[in-house]
């Protein structure tokens, strides 16, 4: 298993942070399932203001042999569409990999 893990940044439109919020409350079923099968392990997506932090992580083995069936799909691509029209394009956002993560399975339990 490849693990993959990385962060991107981004700036909703003011006006958009309702509608972001909305579609993220009702993610298709399918898109879900969808992810699943790519091998997303975990989506985190945090909101503040404007600001939208997502963090990422997937196995790039089963990503790669699927990445085209997710590519292809309607369902994903209407939820992608409608995604699209929130960002404020005016402002850059950014992509970040990991460089730390401290994990329950790092730590030893107290004593």
């Amino acid at each position: 298993m490849r693990l993959f893990r990385e962060a991107y940044t981004w700036r909703l439109k003011p006006d958009q942070v309702a509608d972001y919020i909305r579609l993220h409350d009702a993610i298709p079923e399918h898109v879900v399932k969808l992810y699943r099968q790519a091998g997303i392990r975990d989506i985190a997506v945090y909101l503040s203001g404007c600001d939208i932090i997502m963090t990422l992580e997937r196995d790039d083995d089963v990503y790669d042999r699927v990445k085209a069936q997710v590519a292809t799909d309607e369902i994903h691509a209407a939820f992608q569409k409608a995604l699209a029209e929130t960002p404020d394009r005016t402002h850059p956002g950014g992509t970040y990999r990991q460089i730390f993560r401290l994990t329950a399975e790092d730590t030893p339990p107290p004593t």
